[in-house]
């Protein structure tokens, strides 16, 4: 009887663990998208509509995205092209857009770092 008590009990945490955990979905991840970026950036339209066209410009030309049919080659092919398209984004800015925009993509990695912190388990009280 108390295994199948610990059992139960067990599978509640479990259940209850899966169902509190975030789903993943590129939406809910912030500035991936001019948009995003907008009003923080203040953009103008031109600069809006000069950046779409930039990203066009690539997405039209980069690669299968399929992970299965990228070689190695392919994959050093896209960075080389992702960078050349931040880059020329990068240069439609203002400097005071570039510097807040460097100041955005800090405050992101650091809340980024402090979430996996987070989420790390506790390796000191497993080591005790």
């Amino acid at each position: 009887m108390k295994k199948h008590i610990a059992t139960l009990a067990l599978s509640i945490i479990i259940v209850s663990v899966t169902i509190a955990q975030k789903p993943f979905h590129p939406k809910n991840m912030k500035h991936e998208s001019i948009e995003s970026y907008q009003t923080e950036l203040n953009l103008t339209e031109t600069q809006i509509d000069q950046i779409n066209a930039v990203r066009a410009e690539y997405r039209e030309e980069s690669p299968s995205q399929n992970r299965g049919e990228m070689t190695p080659e392919k994959r050093e092919e896209m960075k080389s092209k992702r960078s050349e398209e931040r880059e020329k984004a990068h240069a439609i800015l203002t400097d005071e857009q570039k510097t807040k925009f460097q100041e955005i993509k800090k405050a992101e990695r650091q809340q980024r770092a402090a979430e996996r912190s987070k989420a790390a388990p506790d390796t000191e009280s497993i080591a005790d």
